[in-house]
């Protein structure tokens, strides 16, 4: 099943992906479409989307943050964070992935990559990227930046009540935001945009 998973994604990530479109689904009622508006000085960061077998059902890793006073205290992401000075998006996601959850660089494979995704509120243009592992990792949180390893079947994203909204005060203004319920983690903001594309691209049973 795990195989003929990957063998089904890559071949959508050949083809056009639907990039803002796909987003929508997931996207606060607070944020526009930045695309056309990314900012010159925009900052590169690249997020991991590292799939990998649990009995030969196709599971996804994320990772859960401190809490602390700011603005993405507690949240749901993926493994990543800023490319540093001549790195590719590919490597800055290895490098960052390993050192959040231990997972060795050269145990996974290069699979494709997303649409990148432009974050105004951190002037980040993050570059999702699509990796796996031959068989589940031995993850190690690192503890100082990693508050939780939280390790999902991909089809828990085609459950008919996954989608939820919740309502958030920001800036003045109660911003309404679609989120993911997977177990009792919300996960949002660019986290949900980028699994909104990602999960056109893959099977299901549904």
């Amino acid at each position: 099943m795990f195989n003929r998973f990957l063998q089904h994604l890559r071949l959508n990530l050949d083809k056009p992906l639907l990039g803002p479109s796909a987003w929508a689904a997931m996207m606060p009622s607070s944020r526009v479409n930045m695309q056309d508006n990314i900012a010159p000085d925009a900052k590169k960061a690249a997020v991991m989307l590292l799939l990998y077998p649990v009995d030969d059902n196709p599971y996804i890793v994320f990772t859960r943050r401190h809490e602390y006073d700011g603005p993405h205290s507690g949240q749901v992401s993926f493994p990543g964070g800023k490319a540093e000075f001549g790195e590719s998006m590919w490597d800055a996601a290895l490098r960052e992935t390993y050192e959040e959850i231990g997972v060795q660089p050269n145990k996974m494979n290069f699979i494709g990559e997303l649409t990148p995704i432009y974050i105004p509120f951190s002037n980040y243009l993050v570059y999702p990227m699509v990796g796996t592992t031959n068989e589940k990792p031995e993850f190690v949180a690192q503890v100082s930046e990693v508050a939780g390893i939280i390790e999902t079947p991909i089809d828990c994203f085609f459950r008919y009540d996954v989608v939820k909204t919740f309502d958030i005060y920001r800036n003045n203004t109660t911003i309404t935001a679609p989120y993911y319920s997977i177990d009792s983690h919300k996960i949002w903001g660019a986290t949900a945009m980028i699994m909104a594309e990602f999960l056109t691209l893959v099977p299901h049973n549904g």
